[in-house]
């Protein structure tokens, strides 16, 4: 039987996967990923908790932006585990996105990832290049 939308339930099989190798390949801990299906969006958010205590994702019903935003969280995961001790790994920094577009060109997802991260990739590297 399906979990009814909006009820944590684990991540599916494909998802569960690509965390398990991105994990292993970035050498970090294995998240606690609560999935909940959107009851109405088509589209997908999520959340990575800065404590370490894992990842929220609210799947929509497209399953490229599923992916799209796992890869996202995902990324914040592996900063966030580089940098737990200083708290530099919070936010969109220029590490966040350059680990982020390595999820997504390993993932065949570079140009939809520009159509829809680029602002935000841009206003990170315009504050990094202030500092």
């Amino acid at each position: 039987m399906d979990t009814p939308r909006g009820y944590p339930q684990p991540p599916p099989g494909w998802a569960a996967q690509i965390i398990g190798e991105t994990c292993l390949k970035y050498r970090v801990p294995y998240p606690t990923v609560t999935w909940r299906r959107s009851k109405v969006n088509v589209t997908s958010s999520g959340n990575t908790k800065w404590n370490r205590s894992g990842i929220t994702i609210t799947a929509g019903t497209a399953e490229m932006d599923q992916l799209l935003v796992l890869l996202h969280e995902l990324a914040h995961w592996i900063v966030i585990n580089r940098h737990w001790r200083t708290r530099k790994g919070r936010g969109h920094t220029v590490e966040f996105w350059r680990v982020a577009f390595d999820l997504y060109e390993a993932n065949e997802l570079t140009e939809l990832a520009k159509s829809r991260e680029t602002r935000k990739y841009q206003k990170a590297r315009q504050e990094a290049a202030r500092r």
